[in-house]
């Protein structure tokens, strides 16, 4: 996986956010990060460059991470960016045919930090373009 992308993280938990971001940072990439789908849409409106992929928390408040996943391919940020959900545990029904439909993979929560490195590394270097669960 290239080092230096460009990734934005929305993830309601303060700690667990914070956490990811510095496993993403120590990993070698620029990590911008929202608590709410608002914010993490804000961010991606007025991003100077596209997100190389997003990893977005399905339980966000507000907006829902679906929402949130359906409303940022309009913006400058979100445009073609592959797009990571963290889900809480299995999709299911209604959910999982929307998670098809806006995500190009997932991971249960809790996150295994080696299983959202390796699921970043093959949706922002192509080598997974359809939905898959992980």
């Amino acid at each position: 996986m290239k080092q230096n992308r460009y990734i934005l993280l929305v993830q309601r938990d303060p700690s667990q956010r914070e956490a990811t971001r510095s496993l993403l940072e120590q990993a070698g990439h620029h990590v911008t990060s929202a608590a709410d789908g608002v914010a993490a849409l804000a961010l991606a409106a007025k991003a100077a460059r596209p997100y190389d992929a997003a990893v977005i928390d399905l339980s966000l408040p507000g907006l829902s991470g679906l929402e949130v996943a359906h409303r940022i391919r309009a913006t400058p940020g979100g445009a073609g960016a592959p797009l990571v959900c963290v889900a809480p545990g299995d999709l299911e029904g209604r959910q999982r045919a929307a998670f098809e439909r806006w995500f190009t993979a997932c991971v249960a929560e809790p996150v295994a930090r080696t299983r959202l490195l390796e699921t970043l590394a093959r949706v922002m270097d192509g080598r997974e373009t359809h939905p898959h669960a992980v």
